[in-house]
């Protein structure tokens, strides 16, 4: 993003090569009418109108050319200052949008610790749900081994009971 943002207003002199084409015009003109001045009027005045509207046309040619020029340089200027400041635009987004990256990258990253840590907790309470339930099952089995016993145990004393309690 270190590149110059060039205004229209930072309008470039006119190109070398067009400043060199008015120097040559003007010494060629310059040249010219000195010697028409220092040779002898063999054509008279009829002849150095002619010779000069030939300069005129040219410088005429010259002046149209650098004014075309100056307006295409215009608007070359103004496109790439428009292209510059799109450039500066585009730039901002693509900081943002990789800003943006780097944030979904860490919510991303939590996640995933989060995520290892929900998967070992689940193991963790798997592994303890087996250890309940196995002693859930031995439990059960001694339950139903203390219940047998009881049963055996007092299975007579039922008998006694029974009768008992109808006669109260």
């Amino acid at each position: 993003m270190g590149a110059k943002v060039m205004k229209p207003a930072d309008a470039h002199p006119v190109p070398e090569a067009l400043r060199n084409l008015h120097q040559t015009m003007v010494s060629e003109l310059n040249r010219h009418l000195h010697s028409a001045g220092d040779g002898p009027a063999q054509n008279g005045a009829a002849g150095q109108p002619g010779d000069i509207s030939n300069y005129i046309g040219r410088i005429q040619k010259a002046g149209n050319l650098l004014h075309t020029s100056a307006k295409r340089i215009r608007e070359l200027e103004d496109a790439l200052y428009n292209a510059q400041s799109k450039h500066s635009e585009v730039s901002a987004q693509l900081q943002h949008a990789n800003a943006r990256c780097v944030e979904l990258e860490a919510a991303v990253a939590a996640e995933s610790g989060r995520a290892s840590d929900a998967e070992a907790r689940a193991a963790a309470a798997e592994k303890l749900a087996d250890q309940l339930q196995l002693e859930l099952a031995a439990t059960s089995g001694d339950l139903e081994a203390l219940t047998r016993s009881i049963e055996n145990a007092f299975g007579g004393a039922g008998e006694f009971l029974a009768p008992a309690r109808n006669a109260a």
